[in-house]
């Protein structure tokens, strides 16, 4: 793994780039992410879905092993399999779910590399995962080349991604293709590269964030096409087109969105948003359950935003800052129930100070910072509608700390754009202060 990084690095990294440094950074992060979530399921929880994904690898693994026709057509679309034998084993993958599947065929390719270890699935899972991560790192650097090695660190190294993205997870996978796709729409619209070879790529991510995480495409189609148009906007010169041209843009931003949201999520009936709505009533029934069963002790590390099962236009509308606060900001301190928990409440107490500072210094500017900055607004646009969808359907802080990963990049870097273009707003400021201060003594002293 290791080989191939330096080999990438040598080949698409220039020597003089300032971001090579931080390549090798980045990867180590994500192979300690890698062991400590192993250590963490194997040694701590003793369960969990990444031991499940792999006790179904073993199990075809098995198959394919006893009888290598029958395991092989585990990886065929059900609707070409009517044998018998091989339909008794579907339930092994649990066929009917479609990213429960794809993860275990995914996992089971990659063991055939790695002898069908653990460890060695997680760690190449946790290597392509990275890719992902450092193409969305590689756009924040071309967006905003002043502040390249700030955001290598909060592009890189978010505790939370580094763990939960670094794991034998569906989160693994999503958040790696949510950085591919971003690459992808940034070299074929924004920045063109190699144009075909990434909407090919941009079709790819676009079908395995889908089957894996429905939720995320619902959230990023709409402004991913908002970051193109602003874009386009921004690059007309003319003053009077642009301001003619804006409301017939937003338009078609909003109708294209929903249009393309609609068509993505249909690709099957249970991706489909109609049915959001009823596994998010089944999460919060789930963890309602559990915590009236076994009590407050028992009953994990849940939260409420109210009426869980109101998701009438206004109940959602009401749940809106509870959900961003509940997402970026909490657990607090105190509503750590074990030690996994309280690493998340320090990571987001530490985001709630630095959100603090910068509002205290920018205050209602904060909100017009972003204008004239398409890629700011696309950030903090998909990771505040992404915040209200996880926020509200996920009421446990064990599972909202793995769902919300795609988004805590997007944040935590508009965040960092700002805070520093903050401090050179200021520093401008200051020198041009102090210009005019020299050329008032220098016209004093003339006299």
């Amino acid at each position: 793994m290791y080989s191939v990084a330096f080999w990438i690095r040598k080949k698409y990294i220039a020597e003089d780039d300032p971001t090579r440094k931080y390549f090798i950074m980045g990867l180590n992060a994500k192979v300690f992410g890698a062991f400590a979530t192993s250590l963490i399921y194997w040694y701590y929880y003793g369960t969990g879905d990444t031991i499940y994904y792999f006790q179904k690898i073993e199990a075809v693994r098995d198959l394919i092993s006893k009888d290598f026709n029958t395991g092989m057509k585990m990886f065929v679309p059900k609707y070409f399999l009517d044998e018998y034998l091989v339909q008794i084993n579907l339930w092994r993958i649990r066929y009917n779910d479609l990213s429960y599947k794809t993860v275990v065929q995914i996992g089971t390719f990659f063991s055939f590399f790695v002898a069908k270890t653990y460890i060695g699935i997680t760690l190449i899972f946790s290597f392509l995962s990275y890719l992902g991560l450092w193409l969305l790192y590689r756009v924040f650097y071309h967006q905003f080349p002043s502040y390249g090695k700030p955001l290598a660190y909060v592009v890189l190294l978010v505790p939370s991604v580094v763990f939960w993205g670094s794991g034998l997870f569906k989160d693994t996978i999503s958040i790696g293709c949510t950085g591919w796709l971003v690459y992808n729409i940034y070299r074929v619209f924004i920045n063109p590269s190699r144009r075909r070879m990434n909407l090919i790529l941009l079709v790819v991510n676009v079908y395995m964030i889908a089957i894996i995480k429905t939720y995320i495409i619902a959230c990023l189609v709409p402004m991913l096409l908002a970051w193109v148009v602003l874009t386009f906007r921004s690059n007309i010169k003319s003053n009077f087109i642009r301001t003619s041209i804006t409301p017939f843009l937003i338009v078609a931003t909003i109708v294209g969105g929903a249009v393309m949201t609609k068509q993505i999520s249909s690709m099957s009936d249970r991706f489909s948003l109609d049915q959001l709505e009823k596994r998010a009533t089944d999460m919060v029934w789930w963890h309602t359950q559990v915590k009236e069963i076994y009590g407050e002790e028992g009953g994990g590390s849940s939260y409420s935003l109210g009426n869980p099962y109101d998701f009438s236009p206004t109940g959602i509308l009401k749940k809106v800052p509870l959900a961003i606060n509940v997402t970026y900001f909490r657990p607090y301190l105190w509503e750590a129930k074990n030690p996994v928990v309280f690493i998340s409440a320090l990571e987001s107490l530490a985001l709630f100070l630095f959100f603090g500072i910068l509002f205290i210094n920018i205050g209602p500017k904060l909100i017009s910072r972003m204008f004239g900055k398409p890629f700011l607004i696309f950030c903090f646009g998909f990771s505040l509608l992404f915040a209200v969808g996880v926020g509200i359907t996920s009421y446990n802080f064990g599972a909202l700390v793995r769902y919300k990963i795609p988004a805590m990049p997007f944040f935590v870097g508009g965040l960092t754009v700002l805070y520093y273009d903050m401090k050179e707003r200021k520093k401008s400021k200051e020198n041009q202060e102090e210009i005019e201060i020299t050329e008032e003594n220098n016209l004093s002293q003339s006299s």
